[in-house]
């Protein structure tokens, strides 16, 4: 009897291993996994966190004035009107007469001859860039000093391509294409 009952408590604790003990062991394991992802997890939002904090802070260091002559060189979004309204405030300077402008699609002024236009995003770019095409007439030198001031103009442009043909008697006719910068 004392051999059976012994035998009876082994088998009990073997079943007890099997059957409790080692799922609770398996379910505690899977746990502490789990904890040691999040954990990982945690501390690595706290490391983007305190990036973030100090990026933030960087940008707040950044004067006002500072910060609006970025916005005017490389704008929130493309505004046609305001880039039609340089170009043309900048050409009637210089006695250029800007005949049409196009940009992503629209135009303003005349159409039937408005260069093609084209919008392009970059692959992982903070910026977007849109090209704008426009006609004009005047005289050569004019039309160089013209340049000149687009170069320096607060808005970020890039002239891709200039043609050069013949217009009135004392003028000639640009088409020109450029390239203007705005945020994603």
């Amino acid at each position: 009897m004392k051999s059976s009952i012994s035998f009876i408590l082994i088998a009990l604790s073997v079943g007890l291993f099997f059957f409790y003990v080692r799922p609770q062991y398996t379910a505690v394991m899977s746990l502490r996994t789990q904890i040691t992802t999040y954990t990982n997890a945690i501390a690595s939002a706290k490391q983007v966190k305190t990036q973030s904090d100090a990026l933030l802070q960087q940008y707040n260091n950044i004067s006002d004035v500072d910060k609006a002559k970025l916005s005017a060189l490389v704008p929130p979004k493309f505004d046609i009107i305001k880039v039609t309204s340089d170009i043309t405030t900048i050409a009637a300077q210089h006695g250029i007469v800007v005949k049409s402008v196009a940009a992503g699609g629209s135009s303003t002024g005349d159409t039937n001859n408005a260069p093609e236009t084209v919008t392009t995003t970059p692959v992982n770019s903070p910026y977007k860039t849109t090209s704008v095409s426009f006609s004009a007439t005047g005289q050569y030198k004019n039309f160089l000093a013209f340049l000149k001031d687009i170069e320096s103009n607060i808005e970020l442009m890039d002239v891709r391509k200039i043609s050069v043909g013949s217009g009135s008697v004392s003028d000639l006719k640009f088409d020109v294409s450029l390239d203007t910068y705005s945020l994603n």
